[in-house]
């Protein structure tokens, strides 16, 4: 028993030498100034749990093969695993080459992108000299050699059919404990979020984080997430004339000025789930959110406002970055095109702002710790962050401990101008809050994180620091409340946004029609900030800009504006519903839209 174990141990860590060494040799081979020896060390460390992961898969199918062996022997047991190690390795090294030599040429590791240039070769290859061609080839060839015979000799150097095969049930016992390791491995711990790519980042240096990130496991996430989707309802030319009408305005007019300072701090809360059917000032379920419609006119009200999408990766790259998603797939599985995006918060650190991110779950879920770090949050507070008795509920934190750790982060805040981004979770299923007041579990949870805001609030105005902050507070999309209300129903992706602080000029109630992608660049036009980068992002707050409301679904789009309502299913390719004037007119302005992100998603 002891033997197997030991063979499929030194087996694992092999491949997990292999993938911790090829870090430094990329780092080395693209070298960017002011990277330290510390650097090297950390990026070493944070890419670990990505290659376990991805030595774990190298190991599963050695680990069945020497499972089998315990009741079956024949010598092509061992065959079997040399010829699968060396057309391993070889991949691996065929892998880790090419991505060395594309980086520079792509600034993005190998993904499912190269595949679809391989589908013209010719092009492919017009990018790559001779002689460049042929030193990969012999790197290839010559460490693939180098590896499998250090294979052979310091982990396959002992016959399998000589090991011991005596109590076999015990031994099976073990072997079950062992792939039981492996695949917890993989999936790269017992946190919520199984394995992606954003576990590696840790900084705000895009690079650093690129070389913590393992080629192999970064390419074999993309096939595996590559949505196989075509959008064509218009000709190329009338759809991008249409989409960019709809997305630009006269970036010379005035902006109307909601705040009494150009550089407030600000605090920036996404509630989960906390859609408008809850909030009786939005013609809502009555007696729900009493704090919030209180608050709603103590600040700035906007009434008219929409959701991107259905899910938190939609939501948060709405709000941050000001992209729509597509509907079937997010940018945030997708990290080379994840890299290039603009946000709220880049901007604002370009213009000094201390950046902090808050959020009480596990921060790896949905790749989002990739998307926080590539918007400049350095600093993030997430559930390991918080002592052990601290009030949790199997999502994380509750929102009354991580409302309560913002306030005192900020009265512990020391630097001006400062942006902090907390995200509240309480309202997610299962929701299992300490509260009870309605039967309903949805509508009790919404209460409760109602009463939590209400309370950050309330504090935070006998705080210095209300005076010249500005609170923004909106949810991270709709909620799939009441069930009988259709995904598509425009009803269902009506949201609150609401503004408050010492930082506003004054409580009003706003109609203009906008959505979560609308957030970035009306927020950086009250502060004078260019926003011409944010290509889905209008700044409301100007008379010239077009007003609608864009969302996707799982399987369509939806689109608002102000003489109709339309839901358009991509499957069928037909209407699900449309109410109002001009509904042929809006169905088309929503093709249009979908297909121009789709081109704007492939060309990231």
């Amino acid at each position: 028993m002891k033997q197997r174990v030991l063979l499929l141990i030194k087996y694992w860590l092999f491949f997990v030498t292999i993938f911790a060494l090829q870090k430094p040799v990329f780092m080395l081979l693209h070298p960017t100034s002011g990277i330290s020896f510390a650097n090297y060390l950390r990026v070493i460390r944070s890419g670990l749990t990505m290659d376990f992961a991805t030595a774990g898969y190298m190991t599963v199918m050695p680990a069945l093969l020497i499972t089998i062996s315990l009741f079956i022997k024949g010598k092509w047991i061992d065959s079997a695993i040399k010829i699968y190690s060396g057309i391993i390795i070889s991949l691996v090294t065929l892998i880790i080459v090419a991505d060395i030599n594309l980086f520079g040429h792509w600034n993005s590791h190998i993904d499912s992108t190269a595949l679809f240039y391989l589908l013209s070769p010719s092009d492919a290859a017009s990018s790559i000299t001779y002689g460049i061609l042929l030193f990969c080839v012999v790197m290839v060839v010559g460490v693939s050699w180098l590896l499998i015979r250090g294979i052979k000799r310091y982990v396959l150097n002992a016959s399998i059919n000589q090991f011991s095969r005596g109590k076999k049930l015990l031994q099976s016992g073990a072997h079950l404990f062992l792939m039981a390791l492996i695949f917890l491995a993989i999936r790269g711990g017992w946190g919520t979020s199984a394995m992606n790519v954003g576990h590696a980042y840790f900084s705000a240096n895009v690079f650093l984080n690129q070389s913590a990130v393992n080629p192999c496991f970064n390419l074999f996430y993309s096939l595996t997430h590559v949505n196989k989707i075509e959008y064509k309802y218009l000709n190329k030319q009338d759809a991008e004339k249409i989409a960019i009408s709809l997305s630009q305005s006269d970036k010379q007019e005035p902006t109307a000025q909601l705040l009494n300072t150009k550089r407030p701090n600000i605090v920036l809360i996404v509630i989960e789930s906390f859609s408008g059917i809850v909030v009786e000032k939005l013609g809502g379920i009555k007696g729900i959110t009493p704090r919030f419609n209180q608050m709603a006119d103590e600040g700035i009200f906007f009434t008219n406002y929409y959701a991107n999408g259905f899910r938190t990766d939609r939501g948060l790259l709405a709000i941050l970055s000001g992209m729509p998603s597509l509907p079937t797939t997010t940018l945030l599985v997708h990290p080379a095109k994840l890299n290039r995006l603009p946000s709220i918060s880049g901007s604002l650190r370009k213009q000094g702002y201390d950046l902090q991110l808050l959020y009480g779950g596990d921060v790896n879920f949905a790749n989002m710790r990739q998307h926080f770090y590539c918007s400049g949050f350095e600093n993030m507070i997430s559930d390991p962050s918080f002592p052990a008795k601290a009030s949790r509920s199997r999502w994380g934190i509750r929102d009354h401990e991580l409302l309560n750790r913002l306030g005192n982060e900020i009265a512990s805040q020391k630097k001006q101008p400062f942006m902090k981004m907390a995200l509240t979770l309480s309202s997610h299923e299962p929701f299992d809050v300490p509260f009870q007041k309605y039967e309903d579990k949805y509508l009790n949870a919404i209460a409760y994180t109602d009463s939590c805001l209400g309370n950050f609030i309330d504090n935070l105005k006998k705080s210095p620091a209300w005076k010249n902050t500005l609170v923004i507070m909106l949810p991270d999309h709709d909620a799939l409340y009441p069930a009988t209300m259709l995904n598509s129903a425009p009803e269902r992706y009506r949201i609150p946004m609401l503004w408050m602080g010492g930082a506003i000029k004054r409580p009003m109630h706003i109609d203009t029609l906008a959505a979560q992608t609308d957030l970035a660049a009306t927020l950086l036009g009250q502060m004078d900030i260019p926003a011409k980068e944010f290509t889905f992002s209008r700044n409301f707050m100007q008379k010239s800009s077009p007003k609608y409301a864009f969302y996707t679904f799982s399987s369509g789009f939806g689109l608002v504006t102000p003489e109709s309502k339309v839901s358009f299913d991509c499957n069928s390719n037909g209407l699900i519903s449309g109410k109002g004037k001009n509904i042929t007119k809006a169905k088309k302005e929503g093709q249009a839209l979908l297909q121009y992100l789709l081109y704007d998603f492939n060309r990231r």
